[in-house]
């Protein structure tokens, strides 16, 4: 039974499900029937959402066509809940086996009608401010907008294309007109074993520590794969861009690995490598992430130079009661659910030993940090609306082998995604 219902549930790809498949002749779920209560505690253990307009109406009585629906979205997480949430999943998919069944040739007739290629879009108006020990405070305006393109190129791969456009120079692209193609690349599904990334793409390593530069693309090849249940291993190779001030400079040729290990529910741990060919950097991590309760999550990450004397090292920790598995970016970094009036809290303290990194590389996450620097940090994060989001950030940085103040920074921000 249960394969059957996963199985039905790989097509359930749109986040209009709810209201595209609104259905007459389902009889309502009467008020009092145990299935809310179910659902309840999928909400909480964060498994659904309720529709496909993220909201679950407990003040209303819903059919058992929409109960299935969401009962479908369960399954899809089956995998990541522990054993109480999946016997709940268990008894929601007998109760409502035969609309599960009617809500697959359903969802297939719809998803064969999707146009293939889908498109969506980001807008940002962002607030900086600067206030140095050493001279004014500063302040500027960052305006930005994304498009962004995905569509199956056949049942294994899909092609992803990222369209960008800025106010000004900046440091991630070192452009001030018209859109840039900042991420052009192809998803590649179970081939030789493994999956596969290939083109202009995302560099993100462990919990973020080596996400160092200025720019978040590589332009290279990534793989990932299972070495065992809970153990995963990914790698990178490629040349990577780097930013000194809005000037971009030379690409530095990296290659990387990545090792993972959920050790339990709470617990996952993990090892990074970075070798940098074209620059002092031979760079090794080890972090973790812990569920600290069904509330807070405490990730963090600790990084040494061993091509450096000395051993240069760098390490950030991080405490946050939303959905922030890595080190919070100041360039992006959505942890709060897309709910009006979600609001979370990150709370971070990050440190960059002097020649951790060659010149022109920072510390990714959040404010940027370069070497000999170490601030505390905290960022508030609330879904004004649904797809609108408010983030502000409040950094106090300090000279590390002095501890001398040496700025503090902020920023506020809102993004519309569309």
């Amino acid at each position: 039974m249960r394969k059957s219902v996963i199985a039905l549930t790989l097509i359930f790809v749109l986040s209009v499900a709810a209201t595209a498949f609104a259905a007459p002749g389902f009889s309502d779920v009467p008020a009092k029937h145990w299935a809310y209560d179910a659902v309840n505690q999928l909400s909480k253990a964060g498994i659904v959402d309720g529709y496909g307009d993220s909201t679950f109406r407990g003040d209303k009585m819903i059919s058992r066509y929409e109960m299935a629906v969401i009962t479908a979205k369960a399954v899809e997480k089956y995998s990541k809940a522990d054993a109480h949430i999946k016997a709940i999943i268990d008894k929601l998919s007998v109760e409502f086996a035969s609309e599960l069944n009617t809500l697959g040739a359903r969802v297939a007739k719809l998803e064969k009608d999707q146009p293939k290629v889908k498109v969506s879009s980001e807008t940002r108006y962002q607030l900086n401010v600067s206030d140095p020990t050493s001279g004014k405070t500063t302040s500027d305006n960052f305006l930005r907008q994304r498009i962004y393109f995905s569509g199956p190129v056949n049942e294994k791969i899909t092609g992803n294309l990222r369209l960008q456009w800025v106010d000004k120079a900046l440091e991630d692209i070192g452009n001030d007109k018209g859109f840039t193609v900042d991420r052009i690349y192809f998803d590649v599904k179970d081939t030789l074993g493994m999956d596969w990334v290939m083109g202009r793409q995302t560099f993100l390593m462990g919990r973020g520590l080596l996400n160092n530069t200025s720019s978040e693309n590589l332009d290279g090849i990534k793989f990932l794969t299972k070495v065992g249940p809970d153990l995963k291993l990914s790698g990178y190779y490629g040349r990577e861009k780097y930013f000194d001030g809005s000037t971009p400079t030379e690409a530095r040729e990296i290659a990387t690995a990545d090792l993972s290990w959920k050790a339990s529910n709470k617990l996952t741990v993990g090892a990074t490598y970075l070798k940098d060919a074209d620059h002092p950097a031979d760079v090794w991590t080890v972090n973790g992430l812990a569920k600290l309760n069904k509330v807070w999550t405490l990730a963090g990450e600790y990084g040494q130079n061993t091509k450096v004397d000395n051993n240069p090292a760098s390490y950030f920790v991080q405490l946050s009661n939303g959905n922030l598995n890595t080190v919070f970016s100041g360039t992006g970094g959505r942890f709060v659910k897309n709910e009006q009036g979600s609001q979370a809290w990150a709370l971070l303290y990050k440190t960059v030993d002097k020649d951790f990194w060659y010149s022109g590389s920072k510390f990714k996450g959040g404010t940027l940090l370069t070497n000999d620097q170490k601030a505390f940090e905290v960022v508030y994060q609330n879904a004004l609306l649904k797809n609108t989001l408010l983030t502000v950030s409040f950094a106090d940085i300090k000279v590390k082998s002095t501890g001398a103040d040496s700025e503090k920074k902020s920023f506020a921000r809102v993004e519309f995604f569309f």
